[in-house]
């Protein structure tokens, strides 16, 4: 089950998956409510977090989407 490999709290994935964060580099979330873990990982190795909704956003119509 995931949750042996990831844990089984919303902090606890977001420490897991923010394990692939490197220093001096861009890391994405999406997540516009992320659990505070990610933004904790990132700071620990000096990566650039960019949020969703804060440095960056995407709006989608029918025909097309646009990455600001």
């Amino acid at each position: 089950d995931h949750t042996d490999w990831l844990g089984p709290d919303r902090e606890s994935i977001g420490r897991e998956k923010a394990g692939i964060f490197r220093s001096a580099k861009p890391a994405m979330a999406r997540e516009p409510e992320m659990p505070s873990t990610i933004a904790d990982v990132a700071q620990e190795k000096g990566a650039l977090l960019q949020r969703r909704g804060v440095e960056w956003n995407y709006s989608v119509t029918d025909h097309d989407w646009a990455f600001s």
